[in-house]
Order: structure tokens, then sequence, then C-alpha cells
């Protein structure tokens, strides 16, 4: 058996004066859909209760062991310095001596003014051999910098030149960062040269403040996994792919032979960040494939799809927190790293796990909005039920739901994606479990600021408990986001077990840890109507309406149009759809009494030729959960620019009975991307 041994840290100066590290929170500062379950609980369902009034909203502290005194939790490192430099140029070149006591010869520059270099790329820093003379494993860069920066360092390892490169943001700032075989136990010995790209290629002024060195030496298990124990939690880091969340344990849970919570199969699960972007070749990306299918630009915290690990940048520790940095990588290439950074801070307090995350793009790519996995949640198959808060008055102790057929099928001829919960218009309680009904114990994830709850098992049959087995249980809090370069992404969430009693009054007791204010950068609000809103009958000129049609697919978006005065629909990319979800209302809304859909709409002229191909209605009645092949109706449109009203006959399709779930509109067969189409009206026609 493997001994698990401590994680240190050990600083040591090289020649600049080092700063004392000071631990800071990491703070946010700001397939096929189916269907939402709105049922409420059975009788057999637990009850949820909870002491707390809606004025009592205290929040968890964590304190350090044995003491009342607030935990020091670690963060990025940051620091106040000096930005003063002096310059003398000659001949092409400068010396320059920062107020620190940095000096080096500067080059590749444009101009100089107010001791501040102007450059696009090639911007070198060149020290005097033997300036960095103790050995290091971890820089530190103080600077000023208009532009986002790509640099190269070129240092003295093993006696032979090496450089790393690294990404680091616009402002005035702290720049940390780690060797780059920092985890095979290599030290280097000498800085060379540090080379600074403006990423954005635009004329960058910037200048290089400070530079020093720590010895930083890291111990862990034969497991490549970092523990933090808080006493009832203890969190897992996995060091080998990208310091995600592989290991959760709770001394409050009995269930026999269940010790690890989370699946740790492949770098693809654990509990991590993972993105979604372009689709088309830009840059250096070019779509990979994952299986047969063309995959889009996706950095995945933990590695790739062949397990290569993603690579660690910098690493703060406290006694029950960690801070972490990597650059992750494409999971549809094969050992390429993304032009990104992801950040975690992991607290573990007495009562919750607190994760906060932080994600940069430095590629300039142009990235579609997409449904982002905020996290991606897995844990093991055993936890096959999923309980949520489907209403629109969060944290009043009102019914929740629970749903059982969350069973993932992907093969050449059937493909059943997530069981999507869409969050209704005024509903804060965005939190959702995986639990096992048999041992009254589960898992649950608080996400504040989401607009959809999913939940999946993979491999149903097969409820296992082992973590690293292939069976698994999943879920995710979404929102639609566009990746924008050098626009940090940055959301937190909590984790907490038990019962879904103590599962829910945990994140009531919590619910203003944050605001997640951060997720409504360049996002889409894809929140849905609740039942005081009727979607048999949807006013297109009413601004909110334009939610009815707001839980579509990656390839659209749903929005209000001032000028029209009606909800417009744009096709963003393949495969655009939207769905009319009328699950929301107190009670069911049954095919039999309607005999079709009316829909009034304008095709303006500035759209595409694509545009005027027609159209797909899917019907999701009775026991369909999702849209499924052959049970649609095709319609075609009137494309001269006015607008029309069209009919669209349900009533002699088998399909149509029971109670309806959803309409999947597939509202363009063909199109480009931007194509649009305005919708004045819809609305269920009754039977006659």
């Amino acid at each position: 058996m493997k001994k698990s041994r401590l994680f240190t840290l050990i600083l040591m100066v090289s020649t600049a004066a080092l700063c004392i590290v000071c631990p800071v929170l990491l703070c946010g500062c700001g397939g096929d859909d189916t269907p939402a379950d709105t049922t409420g609980t059975s009788p057999n369902d637990p009850v949820p209760t909870d002491p707390l009034s809606d004025t009592e909203v205290p929040t968890e502290t964590p304190t350090e062991p044995g003491t009342d005194a607030p935990l020091d939790v670690a963060g990025p490192e940051t620091r106040n310095f000096p930005t003063e430099v002096t310059i003398t140029e000659k001949g092409g070149s400068a010396s320059v001596t920062t107020a620190d006591g940095l000096s080096y010869t500067a080059s590749g520059y444009e101009s100089v003014t107010d001791g501040r270099f102007t450059f696009r790329e090639g911007f070198t820093a060149t020290f005097e051999r033997g300036y960095f003379s103790e050995a290091f494993t971890r820089m530190r860069f103080t600077y000023v910098s208009t532009q986002p920066l790509r640099l190269f360092v070129t240092y003295v390892q093993d006696g032979q030149e090496k450089t790393d490169d690294f990404y680091a943001e616009s402002g005035t700032r702290l720049f940390c960062c780690l060797i780059s075989d920092f985890m095979k136990d290599k030290t280097a010995s000498e800085i060379i040269s540090v080379r600074f790209d403006s990423c954005s290629g635009q004329p960058c002024e910037f200048a290089l403040c400070g530079l020093d060195t720590q010895l930083t030496t890291v111990d862990i298990d034969g497991q490549k996994i970092y523990y933090i124990d808080g006493g009832r939690y203890r969190l897992g880091l996995s060091s080998k792919w990208g310091w995600t969340i592989c290991y959760l344990s709770d001394t409050h849970c009995d269930i026999t032979k269940v010790t690890n919570l989370v699946n740790m199969h492949d770098s693809g699960r654990l509990i991590q960040q993972s993105y979604y972007g372009t689709r088309t070749a830009q840059g250096d990306f070019v779509p990979g494939k994952v299986n047969s299918d063309v995959w889009p630009y996706n950095p995945v915290q933990a590695g790739d799809q062949a397990n290569h690990g993603s690579r660690l940048i910098d690493l703060v520790v406290g006694d029950r927190s960690v801070y972490v940095k990597v650059q992750p990588m494409d999971w549809g290439q094969t050992n390429w790293f993304c032009p990104a950074y992801m950040e975690n801070t992991y607290i573990v307090g007495d009562d919750t796990v607190r994760v906060d995350n932080r994600y940069v793009e430095f590629s300039n790519y142009e990235n579609p909005y997409a449904s982002q996995e905020l996290p991606a949640f897995y844990t093991v198959g055993y936890f096959n039920e999923f309980f949520w808060y489907d209403g629109d008055a969060g944290w009043t102790d009102g019914p929740l739901s629970s749903e059982t057929d969350l069973e993932m099928i992907w093969t050449p001829t059937e493909h059943t994606g997530t069981f999507d919960c869409p969050v209704k218009i005024g509903n804060t309680e965005t939190w959702g479990a995986l639990y096992s009904r048999k041992d009254g114990y589960g898992i649950g994830m608080f996400v504040p600021n989401t607009d959809q709850l999913s939940a999946m098992t993979y491999e149903a049959a097969d409820p296992s408990k082992n973590p690293k087995g292939e069976p698994c249980a999943y879920m995710k809090a979404v929102r639609e986001i566009k990746l924008v370069s050098y626009v940090p992404l940055e959301y937190s969430y909590l984790i907490t077990c038990g019962s879904i009693d103590e599962i829910r009054s945990v994140f009531k007791t919590n619910r203003n840890f944050t605001d997640n204010a951060g997720l409504d950068v360049n996002s889409v609000n894809r929140r849905i109507p609740g039942s005081s809103m009727d979607p048999r009958d949807i006013d297109g000129s009413v601004p909110e309406n334009a939610a009815f049609f707001s839980q579509g697919s990656a390839g659209s978006i749903a929005s209000f149009d001032e000028a029209e005065q009606a909800v417009c629909l744009t096709a963003l990319n393949v495969d655009p759809y939207v769905h009319l979800v009328f699950t929301s209302l107190d009670e069911p809304v049954m095919a039999e009494y309607y005999k079709g859909i009316e829909i009034t709409y304008r095709i303006p002229e500035t759209d595409s030729s694509c545009a005027g191909g027609g159209f797909q209605i899917f019907l999701v009645c009775g026991d369909d959960r999702e849209a499924q092949g052959g049970k649609q109706v095709d319609g075609s449109y009137v494309t001269d620019g006015e607008w029309h009203t069209i009919f669209v006959d349900f009533s002699s399709k088998p399909f149509w009975r029971g109670q309806i779930n959803k309409l999947r509109y597939d509202f363009f067969n063909r199109q480009e991307e931007g194509d649009c189409i305005f919708i004045r009206s819809v609305r269920l026609v009754p039977a006659d």
C-alpha cells in the first residue's frame, strides 16, 4: 500500500527580495435536450423542512481547526508593488532598472514614452548571467501592460537552455508561474531572457517592474492525489488531471462500500471546469473528433480524451484550501493545450465544499453562444435519482421534484441526452442533487444565477459504487455563454451531502454566499416563465415573452427585437431550434384538446436564400421526454419579407396524444449563420 504523504511548499528567495505570500479568496466578480419534469413530490418522497425563516440567512464561515479564527484561505498571490522604472537608451536597446532593484537590457521595442516601452511583438528583457543564481521552480513577474501578453521565458535546466510559454492578462499585475517540469521534480538555475508579445496584435505599452524566483517543491502520494481534510469532508485533487476534484468522502455517509463519491474513470469525468466554443477552424485550432463526431473547441480542466493531463501553471495551498491555475487541453484533440487558463480555489468548510472558478481565454477566436457546463459534475453511478426545485418561488420550502429516468444512450441509431430542468423566472433555488432514495443520502450542487439544471446516468443498469468504473451519474448547471477573449468567466458553487432535507437546508443557509453576477457577462438569459405565464397563447410583441422560446440548442438564440416589436429567433450555426415547454402550468395540457399550432411570422429579405427551406415541429407528448425522429410535422414559409400567419395541423398524427410536454421548433431546415425569423404570435388552436 502506498502511504499518503503531506503536500509541502518550500519557498526560497533567489536574488530579488521575496514578498510574503498573502493567500486571498478568489471571488467571482460579479446532444438533444429533454423536457423538464414538473411533477411534485409523491407521498413517498422526503418532505423538506427547514427551521430558518427568510430573514435568517447565516452563511457558513470555515474556521481554522480547533479554533474560532476564520480560515486563512489560499488564493492567487497578490501584492502592491512600485511601477516606476529607469530607462537609459543606447544603440537600439535600453538599460532598465526597476524600483525593486531588478536590472535588465531591453530590445525589440518601437519607442519609449514616460517609462513605458511600446511594441507589438518581440520585446525582450535579457538578464546578466548569474543574476538569478539560485535554483528555482517558480517565477513572479510584476508588470504594467495595456494589452494581454504572451511570455516566452528562457532559462537553464540540467545545463541546457529551455523555453516555457505563458499568458498574462493586461493591467497592473503580479503573474506567478511554475516551470513546466515542476511536477517532474526538476529545477531551473538561471533566467536568461523573457520575450513578450502582444496577444491581441495591438500596440502594447509595457513595463516589466520586477521579477523574482522561488524554490517550491511538491511531495504527493503515489496516486497523484492531494487531499484536503476538513473534519467531515475529505477532498481529493488530481495532480495528474488538472487538479480537478477526483475524490470526496463524507464521515456522515454510511452506505456500504461507498467511500469516494466522485467518478474518476477518466479525464472526462471528475468535477471540473469545461467550456465550449467555435466549431470552425481558427488560428491554431482545427476541430477534432470524438468517436466519429466533429468536436467543437472544448477546453477541459483535466485533459483530453486520451487522458493527457493539463499543464499546471501556479499553486498556493492553505490548511483547508488550495488555489490552482492550469492550462487546459482541448477534448477533441490529442495533447493540444488550449490558449486559455483555468483557476480554482477549493475551500473545505464545516458543512460545505466551496469552489471558485475563473476562466480566461487568450485565443482571439470568435466563439458562438453555447450551453456551458457550470461545472461538469460526475459521481458514482449509485446515485441515480435526481432532485431539484422546479417552482418559481425559491427558498419558500415548496415541494421538490425528482426523476429516475436519467439514462443516457448514445448509439448509431439512438441518442438520448441529459434530462434537462429549465429554471423558472423568479427562482433562485438553483441546486440539484444526485441521490439514493434507498439510503436517504446523496450529493448536492448549488450554482446561483444559472438557467438550467441537467442530469443523466451512464450504464444505468449497473448502479456502481466503484469510483473508477464506467457507470456514472452526472449533473450540471447551465448558462448560455459566449467565450470572449480576455474577458474572465467567473462563478462559484457549493457542494454538500446528506439527506434531501439536509442538502436543501445547508444550501438555504448559505444561499447568499455569492450572486455569481459574473455569469451575466456575454450570456443569454434562458429562464422560462413560471405557471403565471401561459405558453398556449404567446404574444411575441411583449418583450418578456421571448423567454418562452429560450430553451433551445446552442445553434440558436431567442431575443426581443424592438424595431419589429416581435421575438427574433436567430440561427448561430448548425441545427437551430427552440422549445416551447408546457409542463410549467399547474394543470397538464392535453393534445386531444388542440388540433394544431398557429404562427405569425416574417422572414426578412436580408436572410440568405437557405432560410426559405422550411421548418419542422417535433411533438413531444405522453411518455416522450425528448424529440423523437419520425414524430414531427413539416412546414414551409413564405419568404417575401411580409408578415404571414400559418396553421400547422397536428390532429391526424397518431403521436399527438396525451400530455403535451413540449414542442421542439426547428425553425430552419437550412440556414446560414445569422439568418433569423421574427415571431409576432404563437398559439395552440383548440379542436373543433
